[in-house]
């Protein structure tokens, strides 16, 4: 009983992140990289802005490098590397604001950029009880595939994290 409350729960939850990802008028992109299997992923939000206001990219250009700092420093205190010349950075795609990380020196092909240990992966393994919530009787997901319905339960757990905020592990 305690299993199906908890399949609820994460149903529940999964209905939200749906009904809310629909209104939303941001979009956000999930990057990954399994070059070399090494694993990381990058969430950025893309906005409607203009690029002719300097104050405003002054203020993403600080916030991506402090994203980039305070997230590099975390993965290398709890087993992760990450190349001393990589900074955070804003550029623009398709007109709008992405932040990024670029490096300060040229990259030779094989060097070392990250390397996330399996352990700071934001991974479905990690959240049991949205891995095994059955989300074939929710009717917005009856008909999706299973690599759908995989990237809807990783949605909810980044959601849950992101609401969590400082309390988050991760």
């Amino acid at each position: 009983q305690q299993h199906q409350q908890q399949q609820h729960i994460a149903a529940a939850a999964i209905q939200r992140v749906i009904r809310r990802d629909t209104e939303r008028k941001t979009r956000q992109h999930v990057f990954m990289d399994v070059e070399h299997l090494q694993h990381s992923v990058a969430i950025t939000s893309a906005s409607p802005s203009s690029p002719s206001r300097p104050a405003l990219l002054d203020d993403r250009l600080v916030v991506a490098e402090e994203s980039w700092q305070n997230t590099s420093f975390w993965a290398q205190g709890n087993g992760g590397e990450a190349n001393l010349w990589l900074k955070g950075s804003v550029s623009y795609k398709g007109g709008l604001p992405v932040r990024g990380v670029v490096s300060k020196v040229r990259i030779k092909k094989r060097d070392m950029l990250v390397r996330i240990p399996k352990k700071l992966w934001l991974h479905i393994d990690h959240f049991p009880d949205l891995r095994d919530a059955d989300l074939s009787m929710l009717p917005p997901c009856a008909d999706k595939s299973n690599s759908t319905l995989a990237l809807i339960k990783l949605a909810v757990a980044i959601a849950a994290e992101i609401q969590k905020g400082n309390r988050s592990w991760y």
